[in-house]
C-alpha cells in the first residue's frame, strides 16, 4: 500500500542520501510515536532497490552502555568488515 501524502518527506530523506556518499554526514529522523518515521523509511528503502538499510533501535537507558546502538548496527556486517585496514577494523570491534 503506497504512502499517501508524504512525498515530500520521502524526496527530501533521497536528496540527502544522493549527496551523503560524497559529503558524508548522519541523518536523525526524529518525530512522535506513530507519525510515520518508519512507513517513510520503509518505503523509500523499497524504492531504492539494492540499497543496504541497515536499523536501530535507541532506548533512554543505553547512556550507561556505551555505544549500544552502533553495535546493533555493526554487528550484522560481521566478516564484511574483514577488508578494512586494520585500524577501522580495530576501531568498528565490538
Amino acid at each position: 500500500m503506497p504512502l499517501i501524502g508524504r512525498e515530500q518527506d520521502i524526496s527530501s530523506i533521497r536528496a540527502y542520501f544522493d549527496t551523503a556518499g560524497v559529503r558524508g554526514g548522519a541523518l536523525l529522523v526524529t518525530g512522535g510515536a506513530g507519525v510515520g518515521k518508519t512507513a517513510v523509511l520503509d518505503e523509500l528503502a523499497a524504492r531504492e532497490g539494492g540499497a543496504r538499510v541497515l536499523r536501530a533501535a535507541g532506548a533512554q537507558f543505553e547512556s550507561e552502555v556505551g555505544y549500544s546502538t552502533l553495535n546493533q548496527l555493526l554487528f550484522p556486517l560481521g566478516d564484511e568488515m574483514a577488508p578494512l585496514g586494520e585500524a577501522h577494523r580495530t576501531a568498528l570491534k565490538w
